[in-house]
């Protein structure tokens, strides 16, 4: 059982040095170095819309406390933590309260990155900064989830 667990642990930690690996910094045009914001969201994000496109639909939860905490534990792996009041909300096109395994990937092109987040079963691409991160699973005509760090 322990080797079990160890292996675990290697593995979670090898995934977590790749995804770090992952580079996103940038030099101005004089070629002098940006601030480095991780391409990993850690932590607690507050969601404030959901929108769907494909039908015209767009959800503001910002007067909601709807939070999405994202956490590593090496030994059961990443997880989503979501947690809030959505009972008042009509249409909550957000995942459900609940824990939620998650997975990030970075795809190295010639011309830059490509970051994947799967919730669940479902994966999408994302876009992070020091204050937003949005996530969405198009062209799939899915949503677009917009977050702010909390």
């Amino acid at each position: 059982m322990k080797t079990k667990n160890l292996k675990l642990k290697v593995i979670l930690f090898a995934l977590v040095v790749c995804v770090a690996g992952c580079s996103v910094n940038k030099e101005d045009e004089n070629h002098e170095s940006i601030e480095t914001i991780s391409p990993i969201p850690f932590g607690k994000w507050k969601l404030i819309n959901v929108t769907t496109p494909f039908v015209g639909e767009s959800n503001d939860y910002s007067e909601f406390n709807i939070v999405y905490d994202f956490g590593i534990d090496f030994a059961t792996g990443n997880l989503l933590k979501v947690s809030g009041e959505i009972e008042k909300i009509e249409l909550y096109r957000g995942h459900s309260i609940g824990e939620h395994p998650y997975a990030i990937m970075c795809i190295d092109y010639e011309d830059g990155y490509e970051y994947r987040l799967t919730i669940d079963t479902t994966t999408y691409s994302y876009q992070i900064s020091s204050e937003e991160l949005k996530f969405d699973n198009l062209p799939l005509d899915g949503s677009i989830y917009t977050l702010v760090k909390f």
